[in-house]
């Protein structure tokens, strides 16, 4: 069970205006990208699995572009969850930062990129260490024979066709943001949306 500490957030959000909450939200999101150890490094990514039944895991997120809207992360082609959006685009994104007490609830629409410039631009981009993952044999979630055995090379060149054949970078368009700022003088929580042109914000109950 996690219990708060009745600790004051470490950081106040503008829930007065959209650009204010926009511009808040979005240095978040970038810090979190900058670096690992910041709590929106990590983000829930859900999606309606076969049976419709929501599917949901973490990934990293890679990059953040405020300008197209769009978070983006990799995963393994032949991942369940490259197939769920294969069937249906719409994603929920879920981030929470327990210093700030910030959650982000986001709806976005995916799109896969697979041998392409833009993969081949994060692929590229990923650490040697990173790249182990897309070598290996077995697909992401397969039933394994107990005695199944795979050693994982040190590091993955950037040259391994097998691996980067099986890379895919997906962004992620973001259409709406539900911000919710948990306070002990009082939680605030407002819907960000983008209509086209720019944001609107929409005060809601917390």
């Amino acid at each position: 069970m996690v219990r708060h500490t009745g600790e004051a957030p470490t950081q106040a959000f503008r829930f007065d205006t959209a650009d204010g909450l926009r511009d808040d939200v979005f240095s978040q999101l970038a810090a979190g990208v900058a670096t690992s150890k910041h709590p929106l490094h990590l983000m829930a990514v859900a999606t309606s699995g076969t049976d419709g039944r929501a599917e949901a895991r973490y990934v990293v997120v890679r990059a953040f572009d405020p300008t197209a809207r769009s978070l983006s992360f990799h995963a393994d082609a032949r991942s369940p969850k490259i197939a769920d959006i294969g069937r249906d685009e719409r994603l929920t994104l879920l981030l929470y930062d327990p210093d700030t007490r910030l959650q982000l609830r986001i709806a976005a629409r995916a799109t896969p990129h697979r041998d392409d410039e833009r993969a081949f631009a994060g692929w590229i981009s990923t650490a040697p260490t990173s790249r182990i993952g897309y070598a290996q044999p077995f697909a992401p979630g397969e039933a394994l024979d107990a005695n199944a055995v795979w050693n994982p090379p040190s590091e993955v060149s950037l040259d391994d066709p097998e691996a980067r054949s099986r890379f895919v970078w997906i962004d992620c368009e973001i259409d709406t943001i539900d911000a919710l700022w948990l306070n002990s003088t009082g939680n605030l929580r407002a819907l960000l949306t983008w209509t086209g042109e720019s944001w609107a914000m929409r005060r809601l109950g917390p």
